[in-house]
């Protein structure tokens, strides 16, 4: 079962009775148990809830690693399992993986799935209050970096920001090339596309392995008439604020197994648009 959908289920009213499933009944823990001896070859998996044949409803083709991603990020508890099978050393750089996509889960290391009871019910830990926080996954990369974390195991995160506005051309042949981006296991963020419609909306970029996603998200905040904004938003905005084009910008989080983000920076920084493209009066683009 998606861990999403089961939490929202507690915020639905009976229209008969006028409850909520959260009156009558405690989401306690959102437990994910992860099978340590594939994760990695999971991540990279292209297969799809149908090619697996465990589609939900006709038309489900929802890539696998895409949903193992979302269940991790979404738990409370994680079970990294069949630890009999690994390495101290390839447990330690699982639950490192998992550390950077989850910092607040309790991660526990299993065989056959057995755990204390205590671990997993009555902890308290699932709130309505955090999982309607879920897609402030990048909530660091809008208020800024932290200091960076001890490395371990090769697994580092970092934060691309940049002032420039991507190629289209350029960026979709990056996402698209086999190898592009290699090692990046997991990535998510706001990506500034160089045309009328990305200088109007943000995008949202995602990427699970192989896996790429780009997507339209809410507009920018320098698209909209500053007396729509809510109060308080320009304390938030100010740091971010880059004259001519306010909150416009590149901020993706990118986690995998690479030594220096250099690399990842550099095949990102070919994409963006050069200075001389950047002084055209018209931005018109193909890609």
């Amino acid at each position: 079962s998606e861990p999403l959908p089961v939490a929202e289920t507690f915020t639905f009213d009976d229209k008969s009775s006028g409850l909520l499933l959260k009156d009558v009944a405690r989401l306690d823990t959102m437990v994910t148990v992860v099978d340590g001896a594939n994760l990695f070859s999971n991540l990279e998996s292209l297969e799809t809830t149908k090619s697996t044949g465990q589609a939900a409803y006709d038309g489900d083709e929802r890539h696998m690693a895409q949903l193992l991603v979302d269940q991790i990020e979404f738990a409370n508890v994680i079970l990294v399992n069949k630890c009999d099978l690994l390495s101290p050393e390839q447990v330690s750089e699982i639950k490192a993986v998992i550390s950077r996509m989850n910092s607040e889960a309790g991660v526990f290391e299993t065989t056959r799935s057995q755990i204390s009871l205590s671990a997993v019910l009555n902890t308290k830990r699932f709130t309505m209050d955090g999982a309607e926080k879920h897609e402030m996954w990048l909530k660091e990369a809008r208020i800024g970096e932290h200091k960076p974390e001890t490395v371990e195991f090769g697994i580092r995160n970092f934060i691309y920001k940049r002032h420039k506005p991507f190629h289209p051309g350029r960026f979709a042949k990056l996402v698209n090339t086999p190898g592009a981006l290699s090692n990046v296991l997991r990535a998510k963020g706001y990506a500034w596309i160089a045309s009328h419609e990305g200088y109007e909306f943000v995008a949202i970029f995602e990427a699970v392995g192989f896996l790429r996603n780009l997507r339209q998200g809410q507009p920018w905040w320098a698209a909209v008439e500053k007396d729509l904004w809510p109060d308080g938003l320009w304390e938030d905005l100010e740091p971010l604020w880059t004259a001519p084009h306010g909150d416009r910008a590149q901020e993706i989080v990118l986690i995998g197994r690479f030594e220096e983000p250099s690399e990842i920076e550099a095949q990102l920084d070919a994409c963006l648009l050069t200075d001389n493209e950047m002084g055209l009066e018209k931005w018109n683009f193909e890609g």
